[in-house]
This record gives C-alpha cells, structure tokens and sequence, in this order.
C-alpha cells in the first residue's frame, strides 16, 4: 500500500498541471503560422517556428523569441474561413442557380411531353455548376476573414 501511494504521488508530480500548456498540441503547428501566445502579464505576437517539449520559438518583428512552455497560459492560432465559406457559398449557389434553372426551363416549356425530362436535368446541373461556383465564390470571400483559435491548453 505504501509503494501504491509513493507511485500515485511520483506520477501527480511528473504530469503537467491543469492548464499548463505542453508541446503535444504544438507539435501540428504549421512553419509561419501566426500565433499569439500569453504569458503572465505580457502578449507576443509572431510566427511559429519550433517546439521542442520544453520551449515554443516564435519569430517576431525585433527577431526570434525563445518562450519557456511553463510561463505560457495560452496559444492562439490564427485561421482563415475558407472552407467554412466554401462550403457555405455552395450550398447557397446549388440553391439559388437550381430555383433559376428550374424557373427557366418551367417558363420555356411549352408542351408537356417534350419538357417532361428537362426538369431533372436542369436541377442536376444546377446543383452541380451553381454548387461549384458558389464553393469558389465563397472560399474567396471566406478566406478574406480570419478569427483566433485556442491551441493550447487544450
């Protein structure tokens, strides 16, 4: 029993506290990522450059910061809403170009027998060519905004 408890105290004392930033969540970081890390009283701001599992070096205007991980609260990296706009911009493409396609063929359909086909054809396209142009139109314009997200602690 008193190794037990000898064994759970060596293990408390050797695992990060709560809220104590490590390199495991840095490790994915991208080489130039803009990032911007707390420390107790003071903000940086740069780009990543490495981790190691006891420091983050960041490159800043005044040049490269060597950051202790035990004197960092927080990481922030900064993302761009590309894919969140691409997405977005083909759903309301596939939409609003099928209604317009689908509204078309209904007008310039004269008879029913010659017609009858043309409405699934037409939302076929439309989903397909209003779905990509809305993803491009939409990842532009996504890709133009960007917002922080907490990296570490996790």
């Amino acid at each position: 029993m008193r190794y037990l408890s000898a064994l759970a105290l060596s293990l408390l004392a050797a695992a990060p506290a709560a809220g104590q930033v490590t390199a495991e969540p840095l490790a994915p970081l991208r080489p130039g990522a803009h990032l911007r890390v707390s420390l107790a009283g003071d903000l940086v701001q740069g780009r990543f450059t490495t981790v190691t599992p006891s420091t983050l070096t960041i490159a800043t205007d005044s040049g490269q910061r060597a950051i202790p991980l035990q004197n960092i609260t927080t990481v922030w990296e900064r993302k761009r809403h590309g894919a969140r706009g691409a997405l977005i911009g083909g759903v309301i493409g596939a939409a609003a170009f099928t209604g317009f396609i689908h509204l078309m063929v209904s007008a310039l359909c004269d008879s029913t027998e010659g017609c009858k086909d043309d409405h699934r054809r037409a939302w076929g396209y439309g989903i397909v060519l209003g779905g990509a142009g809305g993803g491009l139109l939409g990842a532009g314009i996504g890709s133009l905004f960007t917002r922080w997200e907490q990296r570490a602690p996790e």
